[in-house]
């Protein structure tokens, strides 16, 4: 099962949206390119037991 989270680029700060595998596990770490800059950022995903998703994002790549 997969799901989106909106994510904000802290290069260019434009919004865009990164799909995330909900059954791939608790916390999450995966590099997706910017859909407007192009630069690579670093997401971390976690998810709560209530199955909510947060998300951060750097540019640690």
């Amino acid at each position: 099962m997969e799901d989106y989270v909106t994510v904000v680029c802290p290069f260019c700060a434009a919004s865009f949206a990164v799909e995330v595998d909900v059954t791939g596990g608790g916390d999450q770490v995966f590099i997706s390119d910017c859909e407007v800059c192009c630069r690579p950022v670093q997401i971390h995903v976690a998810f709560d037991e209530a199955g909510e998703i947060t998300c951060e994002v750097n540019t640690d790549v």
